[in-house]
């Protein structure tokens, strides 16, 4: 397993901050086989062991990894990972909770990245059994990302939220902020 340090640029990353609100964020992306049991996946979990005082992350796919984390434990972090290929229609519709939240997202891959880094975000927070539960949308696009919101939620008292999505290389990469009241 070896780090990948050139998928995001610190313009990237910047911007990644300022759209979720937070300050202290870091990403760690890693290339390598990720299998059950292989050896990249025994050293990627034991690298995103859970650590005191931070909210964390991760996600991966057959040959990508990733974990973000924020010393802002008064929210909750997501993120996510997905071949951008691999998200089709049919899929991306399983996880809807209606035809608007379908219709009105960028791409399959994006609603499915954005929903899962929603939902990986309530982890520690009372996350909901499925991800048909939540709803993204109020999507904008702008030039090389898009950015989100958590729609529906009535089971939170949220303070604010916000998401951004990158489809880079053969990649498609979410990232979530959630701030409770």
């Amino acid at each position: 397993m070896s780090p990948l340090v050139s998928e995001f640029s610190d313009d990237q990353m910047a911007l990644v901050k300022e759209v979720l609100k937070l300050q202290h964020l870091e990403l760690s992306l890693f290339k390598g086989i990720f299998t059950l049991n292989s050896s990249d996946s025994l050293e990627f979990k034991k690298l995103s062991q859970p650590l005191s005082g931070i909210v964390q992350s991760k996600s991966h796919t057959s040959t990508m990894a990733g974990v973000i984390r924020s010393k802002d434990v008064q929210c909750g972090v997501g993120f996510d990972i997905e071949k951008t290929e691999r998200v089709t229609a049919e899929i991306a519709k399983r996880i809807c909770g209606g035809t608007a939240e379908f219709s009105q997202a960028p791409s399959y891959a994006s609603l499915w990245c954005a929903k899962e880094a929603a939902y990986k975000s309530l982890l520690h927070h009372g996350q909901p059994p499925t991800l048909m539960e939540i709803t993204v949308g109020a999507w904008e696009n702008h030039k090389g990302f898009e950015t989100f919101r958590f729609l529906k939620d009535s089971a939170h008292s949220i303070n604010e939220n916000s998401g951004i999505v990158f489809q880079k290389t053969e990649f498609t990469y979410s990232f979530f902020a959630i701030r409770f009241k």
